[in-house]
């Protein structure tokens, strides 16, 4: 889990396509998605004084969407602490930010914490990046962080209907890369969240999605 524990034509189309990749199953009854906005804090990149890559520094703004299914079941066993897997490419998070957009690729975790201190915590263990709408590289965890201190969101480990931004204290956002070169992190905070009200109407984006996956798969393996 590591840390977690205006090409506009090009983009346009990506986000579009990545939005039905992550919602191809938007049909079952406890698909949940929200929409959120942000802000990128820090940029670190390896071997770098400029604090900044692909365009992106502090201050850039990002904007995405992330799903998950509210009937996964909870493979922990502790009544405090819900985990939660989907496989590969059904759910994740999707995140533009500048000209980069980050497509969810492997499998996507989802942790509930309710033991003192809550929290809620869903993350890609590998995506895949594009800038100006041509694949670049793998980002090895891209993740949604959201803490409340106080303890009082959740009832209990079950995976939330509902999110609140003003019900936590802390709202991050995280991307690393750390396997291809150069290594870089971007670190963000959540600004807006906000829920889709029905997900399944992301299936009427278009139907591209499956053709998108298939190329972007082959030229991750080829890199």
């Amino acid at each position: 889990m590591r840390r977690l524990v205006k090409n506009a034509g090009g983009i346009a189309c990506l986000a579009v396509l990545a939005v039905l990749f992550i919602g191809v199953k938007a049909a079952q009854a406890g698909l949940i998605g929200f929409n959120f906005t942000g802000t990128i804090t820090n940029v670190w990149v390896q071997s770098s004084p400029d604090n900044e890559y692909l365009g992106v520094s502090a201050g850039t703004p990002f904007r995405g969407i992330f799903t998950y299914d509210a009937d996964l079941p909870d493979y922990n066993p502790d009544p405090c602490c819900g985990n939660y897997g989907t496989l590969a490419g059904e759910r994740g998070i999707l995140v533009t930010i500048g000209s980069v957009t980050i497509v969810p690729w492997a499998v996507t975790q989802i942790i509930v914490g309710n033991n003192g201190g809550d929290l809620f915590l869903i993350y890609d263990e590998t995506s895949l990046l594009f800038e100006a709408g041509e694949y670049l590289r793998s980002v090895d965890d891209v993740g949604i962080r959201l803490d409340d201190t106080t303890g009082t969101v959740f009832s209990d480990d079950s995976l939330p209907r509902m999110l609140d931004l003003n019900d936590f204290d802390r709202t991050s956002f995280i991307a690393i890369g750390d396997i291809m070169s150069p290594v870089f992190e971007f670190d963000g905070r959540i600004d807006t969240l906000s829920l889709i009200p029905e997900p399944g109407t992301l299936l009427l984006l278009g139907s591209g999605i499956v053709g998108m996956g298939a190329v972007a798969r082959r030229r991750h393996r080829r890199k």
